[in-house]
């Protein structure tokens, strides 16, 4: 028995040893807990936070310039004296209104590029360095966009002295005149479904015309199928109304000859040629060999006819992205028809073989 206790007391001092050990070295690490928070906070405050360059504003440089060109997306330009070429999309150019024609070198460029001899100047944005183009605005510093002077009286009333008349003095050139004006254009600046086989004279008509400032004109847009009414003018702007003036079909043919006013294509069934005028064309050169798209007042059945016809109207359009599901098999298109303002829906050979 006497033993029996002297265990049991030997048992309850280890016992009390090892919470009174277990005690002091959690009061060691709660003391030690301060210090090392106090230490982290104190590196927290001596970080300084991380600079974002991203964030800072890139400094610009905006200045007047001379416009060479503009051409697969780069635009050469002259600043005092020194001649620049960097690369500018398309998007890039301001203040510009878009048309039925998404293909067609937008308004920007028909300035730039123009065939009436004007020198170009731009507004161009940059960056410091000079090197990057922000943006450029070539409209606003040459001239102006204008839908023609207002066709209302001071009672809203539709003055037509104000309305124009337009009349086609040869060719693809003609006048546009009212009361107040007469403006010299070319009807092959317009968009491609736009450029139609016009009578002498039409009235009233609605023309959309980039002015320079010395009055010479690019015709951008035209409505012809006007109506008047006592107080209202508006304009049937769809395919179907410009049908009134043909029906036209495109028909895939390789160009044979060329002369000052005309080429002769054969048409790929191989057995038809067509002579046609060459005024009216989407801008893109022509050469003896070239596989082009020649838009007619003809109906389809034209393709297999055989022998020699001669046209008084046509439109030469050697750009494929018109008739873009077309690449690549450009010998086995028969005909096309508009399917969309700048777009076309293509008949094969093989689809005409078959019927």
């Amino acid at each position: 028995m006497r033993r029996q206790k002297h265990i049991i007391g030997i048992t309850a001092i280890a016992i009390a040893i090892a919470i009174f050990s277990g005690c002091s070295k959690t009061s060691e690490m709660s003391e030690a807990a301060p210090d090392s928070e106090v230490s982290v906070t104190k590196n927290a405050e001596k970080a300084e936070p991380a600079t974002d360059l991203s964030s800072k504003p890139e400094k610009k440089v905006k200045i007047g310039a001379k416009v060479k060109s503009y051409k697969d997306d780069t635009l050469s330009f002259e600043y005092e004296g020194k001649e620049y070429s960097l690369p500018m999309t398309k998007e890039m150019f301001e203040n510009e209104i878009y048309l039925c024609d998404s293909i067609a070198p937008n308004i920007s460029e028909r300035i730039i590029n123009n065939n009436l001899g004007e020198n170009i100047s731009a507004n161009i944005v940059l960056n410091e360095s000079m090197d990057k183009i922000i943006a450029c605005d070539v409209i606003k510093a040459n001239g102006k966009i204008d839908n023609g002077m207002s066709p209302y009286n001071a009672d809203n009333t539709v003055n037509e002295d104000m309305l124009y008349t337009m009349k086609h003095t040869g060719k693809s050139l003609c006048e546009f005149s009212n009361r107040e004006e007469l403006i010299e254009c070319d009807l092959n600046d317009l968009p491609l479904c736009k450029k139609l086989d016009y009578p002498e004279t039409v009235f009233p008509v609605m023309p959309t015309i980039y002015k320079f400032d010395d009055g010479k004109a690019i015709l951008l847009d035209l409505d012809i199928n006007v109506q008047v009414d006592d107080d209202r003018v508006s304009a049937e702007n769809d395919l179907e109304t410009l049908e009134i003036y043909g029906k036209r079909t495109g028909f895939f043919a390789t160009v044979q000859n060329i002369s000052d006013d005309t080429i002769t294509v054969l048409l790929n069934d191989g057995i038809t040629y067509c002579t046609v005028p060459t005024f009216y064309n989407d801008g893109d050169g022509l050469a003896i060999g070239s596989e082009i798209m020649v838009l007619l007042n003809a109906d389809s059945n034209l393709f297999g006819k055989g022998g020699d016809h001669t046209f008084d109207y046509a439109i030469l359009v050697n750009n494929s992205a018109y008739y873009k599901e077309a690449e690549g098999e450009f010998s086995k298109l028969a005909y096309a028809v508009f399917s969309g303002w700048d777009q076309f829906s293509c008949t094969r050979i093989d689809q005409i073989e078959n019927k």
